[in-house]
């Protein structure tokens, strides 16, 4: 979508504005930011009818806050509506009419909008990238080059991007060893896709991901080969602050090639990660899942990751990578350093 709307505004005369319409999720959070829990679950309180405009606690309010808790029921009540989480359609509409009603009837104007974010949508980092690095496997040197088409993923600058979201398409990687000189197809991801969703104390989503695609593994009786993967997850996610994101999944996975026992190995397991951002440059991610794969090629694969990417400019970053690996009773360590350039 990004790579359209770069399009258009590139044509002369095509743009004449941008006009910024946040999401009625972004105005609950950003609401939500701006008030005492009390209040927050007060206004929930009052949006599913659980306590009467009339009640005391709304009553006793100053009409600043008083109004704030309205905006934030209705918001929050047209929210679950539009989803189709009202259990009557009606009574609902009945009950956002109350809410506006009671707003008119204070003096004091209403509460702002979330101010649009510093980047557009269009004005991110393009979506395609290549990267080269270097780096050791188990004591064996290596060289790798990454493409990848589109789009995004989570150590990629955010800016102009949907925090926490990644999607990529078509994301390959060639390694070099030095030890046999041969140049062979790392890892093919077809797709990757992740959702990383903060629940609040009225948005409870659930954060989840899939990723389908081929990856190089090292099997018991030494063979190597690409073995076609499928795993996914879904967890919940959490915020403590604007640069730190939690995040913690229950996962299944399934490998399928010709060399394992059955064709395949089915298996599930925990994962969890954290996304911490040290400066506007630099960020952080740690990730360990471990997988008990009980049907077909019987074993127990584990991994902990920390992943670093450095931002030099709007189409470079430079990214530093820390793998400890166990797959099929043997461990692996590797470490690499990668230049990526965005175009």
């Amino acid at each position: 979508p990004a790579d359209t709307v770069r399009a258009v505004v590139k044509q002369p005369g095509m743009l004449r504005r941008a006009t910024y319409r946040p999401a009625r999720s972004t105005i609950i959070r950003y609401r939500e930011q701006r008030m005492s829990p009390a209040h927050v679950q007060l206004a929930e309180s009052i949006a599913l009818g659980t306590i009467p405009l009339d009640h005391q606690a709304l009553a006793t309010l100053d009409e600043t806050e008083r109004a704030r808790v309205l905006e934030l029921a209705y918001e929050y009540l047209d929210y679950e509506r539009l989803r189709g989480r009202a259990p009557d359609v009606t009574r609902t509409a009945v009950r956002l009419r109350d809410l506006l009603l009671a707003r008119s009837q204070l003096s004091v104007p209403n509460e702002s909008l979330p101010p649009p974010p510093a980047v557009r949508p269009d004005q991110g980092h393009p979506s395609a990238r290549v990267m080269f690095g270097v780096g050791r496997e188990s004591g064996r040197g290596f060289q790798e080059l990454r493409l990848r088409p589109a789009y995004h993923d989570l150590l990629d600058p955010e800016e102009g991007y949907q925090r926490g979201a990644e999607i990529e398409f078509f994301n390959l990687a060639l390694r070099h060893r030095e030890q046999d000189d041969r140049t062979r197809l790392e890892r093919v991801d077809l797709i990757n896709i992740k959702s990383l969703s903060p629940r609040t104390e009225l948005l409870k989503p659930l954060s989840w991901r899939i990723d389908v695609g081929f990856e190089r593994k090292l099997l018991p009786g030494g063979d190597d080969p690409l073995l076609f993967g499928i795993s996914g997850g879904s967890g919940f996610s959490w915020e403590t602050s604007a640069s730190l994101l939690g995040y913690t999944m229950i996962e299944g996975a399934i490998d399928a090639h010709d060399k394992l026992r059955k064709g395949y190995s089915l298996g599930v397991g925990p994962a969890a990660g954290l996304l911490f951002d040290i400066s506007h440059d630099w960020r952080v991610q740690l990730e360990a899942r471990a997988i008990h794969y009980g049907a077909g090629e019987l074993h127990s694969d584990s991994e902990v990751a920390l992943n670093q990417r450095f931002r030099i400019s709007q189409q470079t970053a430079l990214r530093v990578e820390l793998t400890r690996r166990r797959e099929f009773s043997q461990v692996h360590r590797e470490a690499g350093i990668f230049l990526g350039y965005y175009f």
